[in-house]
């Protein structure tokens, strides 16, 4: 009688399953052959589907890789990883980044789409573990990225995942930013662009910034620009020096900026102790520093985050630092924080 049950369970198992997969394999199929609309969901949303024993084994790797956190001063999260049953698929199959994990050999619906989703060579090189990540573009939705994992093995997978871990918030990373950057500067769509006050930089100061149709200048002098936008409040200021210090420091940016601050702003100061610092890439061929800090006001309750990049244009002998920060209360600063971040890294001396 326990085996007759048993198999009942797994024979109406294999039913729905079988099912299951051709509604996805249809999916995908319509997914590449219609008028696509724009994405929908949040950009910082890594929708996820696969079968629950797999994707339980896999979690772990996946918090490693993806789930980063920021301080706000709450913290929040740079991707939050939201896993979805498999029969909700339909429902968020058109949201902007989706992550669908498969193991080779397995018979769950999940799986089965992604590996009927990949060629046979893509499908070896799985199949033999020489690669498990595969990538695909607007599928279901324009400005969509879908991301396959897939692997003969769970454990395997997982290695793979942490031993790769930089690279892969690397690659999301910038296809977010990328898809995003797009719909800012969109006139259409997303806010527009300021070309004439970006020209009007560029002859006065020699560096170029794209700038989104709703900031505007709100300080400008010799060697500083504020740019602001409201509702809610941030800004981006670019601030030079022809005289650079011998040596660059945590202090001396927290000093240079609450200097910056004390003259242009209303007093903001750096929270000293908060400071994040690391080299990264971009605003050209130069070196460049991040620093993610907070910022407070000692004559008020108000603060917030602050992204400042520190550069270094070997060509001109200018020190620059292009500093963003926003006040926000009651809501996620972390959507903003990631629009600044896009108008920083913008930046370019006018050299290149």
């Amino acid at each position: 009688m326990l085996t007759e049950h048993i198999f009942v369970f797994s024979l109406l198992g294999m039913r729905k399953m079988i099912f299951l997969s051709a509604l996805f394999f249809a999916l995908l199929v319509i997914g590449c052959s219609r008028y696509k609309p724009d994405a929908m969901g949040s950009y910082n949303e890594l929708i996820t589907f696969g079968n629950k024993a797999i994707v339980d084994s896999v979690k772990p790797a996946l918090m490693d890789v993806w789930s980063k956190t920021i301080r706000t001063p709450q913290e929040e999260k740079l991707y939050r990883i939201l896993y979805r049953r498999p029969e909700e698929f339909k429902h968020y199959r058109k949201y902007r980044n989706l992550l669908l994990i498969g193991r080779i050999g397995a018979y769950d619906p999940i799986s089965k789409m992604v590996t009927e989703a990949l060629d046979s060579a893509a499908l070896e090189e799985a199949r033999l573990g020489i690669s498990y990540i595969f990538t695909k573009q607007d599928i279901w939705a324009r400005n969509q990225l879908v991301i396959f994992l897939v692997s003969p093995d769970a454990n395997l997978l997982s290695a793979n995942l942490i031993n790769d871990r930089r690279e892969l918030f690397k690659y999301l990373d910038q296809s977010v930013n990328e898809r995003l950057s797009e719909w800012l500067y969109d006139r259409v769509q997303g806010m527009g662009e300021q070309f004439e006050i970006e020209d009007s930089l560029r002859n006065l100061f020699g560096y170029s910034i794209r700038i989104p149709r709703n900031f505007d200048i709100e300080t400008l002098s010799n060697n500083f620009v504020w740019l602001r936008a409201l509702a809610p409040d941030r800004w981006v200021f670019i601030w030079f020096t022809n005289e650079p210090p011998e040596s660059l420091s945590i202090k001396w940016w927290r000093e240079t900026r609450d200097s910056l601050c004390s003259l242009y702003y209303e007093g903001d100061i750096v929270v000293a102790g908060t400071e994040q610092l690391e080299q990264t890439e971009g605003l050209g061929d130069n070196p460049v520093y991040r620093i993610r800090s907070l910022w407070k006001n000692p004559h008020s309750l108000l603060g917030g985050p602050i992204l400042s990049y520190i550069l270094y244009d070997e060509r001109t002998g200018r020190l620059y630092i292009i500093d963003c920060a926003l006040f926000a209360a009651g809501t996620r600063k972390e959507p903003y924080l990631r629009h600044l971040q896009i108008i920083a890294e913008s930046f370019r001396p006018v050299s290149e």
